[in-house]
């Protein structure tokens, strides 16, 4: 085995008072491990070794899978009485967005990080394998402020009040989805802690927003699965997507902390149900990747009282490494891991069929909560078959620019005209 590459990252420490509704943001200190038998890495791009084929998805369709919003987290109505749904619906109505867009509205302390783990499947339903997405991130026309960082890169400053027209994206991030069709995003708040709007006393009520806007701290993302022509209403209008918006607020003191002696871990991707799974003789709940895939695994992480649990250390162990990552304001954990075996079990005779009792290529995650006197957590035990498949050659467009001029370059692995930036 190679000898172990370790790294270090700094990671918000949130704390909460309340069912993920106040949280708050210090820095810490983690590590990050990557091993040669199964390289795993915390929020991160990967280019998985398995795909799909086609270049672009047309009808696909997309389901935020975490954070988990619904009506007991979002606010349906904005601070003018208007239904953010029913916008949401007059907006496809008119021909800009694809039928069954999705738009929620959410908070987040300012300065917390938000992981953001997506389900793409296309017009059948069926999983879209290690195919390009895009996060728009600042979506063009959302007037989006908020300072956000994502792979290292950061929105541009006060989002359309700024340098750039509010028509263009301030990020466009691209990932690659995992064999089971997702893939994940980590936006990190960098906003200071005292800006933004007022802490809402419920997530369900409208953004607090001045008279003037200065405490105005958002930001607005859509997930674009047709990577070509994304930013244009064509492009748009082939989407089924998710369209969010982050509400930032601020934040001037730390309640105490939660008690997490005993907390429970919740798996919440991959998605596994009576098709595309099996259950061992111990009880745990398995699956079947192609070898060479890559997989998301996202845990719901709760403190004692089952309220969600930011800023935990969740720890995987694989033999002797052991993976580390942090719950985010919501209380998400997430694990990108990619295989890089190159050759794995004989092909299953179907994905609900018991492992064989030998040969086995396989991962046990046992996550669990470091500091706590016991975790209670969903296994899961992953069977890696075949061989890789080779990977196919992808177009995507890009948007770059200079001043206040803008171009789209399209091809494979396309880059700016020198003086451009890409956005």
């Amino acid at each position: 085995m190679e000898q172990l590459k370790v790294k270090s990252f700094k990671f918000p420490t949130i704390y909460q008072d309340q069912k993920g509704e106040r949280m708050f943001t210090r820095n810490k200190l983690t590590t990050l491990v990557a091993v040669s038998t199964l390289l795993l890495a915390l929020n991160s791009a990967l280019s998985g070794s398995a795909s799909a084929a086609g270049t672009s998805i047309v009808d696909g369709n997309a389901q935020l899978l975490t954070p988990l919003l619904d009506s007991t987290n979002t606010a349906a109505i904005d601070k003018d009485g208007n239904d953010q749904q029913r916008m949401a619906d007059g907006w496809v109505k008119n021909g800009w967005y694809g039928s069954g867009l999705v738009y929620q509205v959410t908070y987040a302390p300012s300065g917390g990080l938000l992981n953001m783990t997506y389900h793409v499947t296309d017009k059948s339903g069926a999983p879209v394998v290690n195919k390009p997405v895009i996060l728009r991130v600042g979506k063009g026309y959302s007037a989006s402020t908020s300072m956000i960082r994502v792979d290292g890169r950061n929105t541009d400053q006060r989002g359309g009040k700024g340098a750039l027209s509010n028509k263009i994206d301030q990020l466009n991030i691209t990932h690659n989805t995992d064999y089971f069709g997702n893939v994940t995003f980590s936006l990190q708040n960098i906003d200071e802690p005292t800006v933004g709007v007022p802490q809402p006393k419920s997530y369900t009520d409208a953004p607090d927003i001045s008279v003037d806007g200065l405490n105005d701290y958002h930001t607005q993302t859509l997930l674009a699965i047709n990577n070509e022509n994304f930013m244009d209403i064509a492009g748009q209008y082939s989407d089924h997507s998710v369209m969010t918006s982050i509400y930032y607020f601020k934040h001037d003191s730390l309640p105490s902390t939660q008690v997490a002696t005993r907390p429970t871990l919740k798996l919440v991707a991959p998605v596994l149900n009576s098709t595309n799974s099996f259950t061992t003789a111990a009880g745990v709940k398995g699956a079947y990747v192609n070898v060479g895939s890559s997989v998301v695994i996202a845990y719901k992480v709760l403190d004692d009282a089952g309220v969600a649990l930011p800023n935990a250390n969740v720890e995987i162990k694989n033999g002797a490494t052991t993976l580390t990552a942090v719950s985010d304001s919501m209380g998400y954990a997430v694990f990108t891991i990619q295989d890089t075996h190159t050759k794995g079990e004989a092909k299953p005779a179907s994905l609900t069929a018991a492992p064989a009792s030998a040969g086995a290529v396989a991962l046990s995650v046992t996550p669990k909560v470091v500091g706590a006197s016991s975790t209670t957590a969903d296994a899961l035990e992953l069977h890696f078959f075949g061989t890789p498949i080779a990977a196919k050659a992808t177009s995507t467009t890009i948007t770059c620019a200079k001043g206040k001029t803008f171009v789209k370059v399209k091809g494979i692995n396309p880059k700016c005209p020198k003086g451009y930036t890409k956005k």
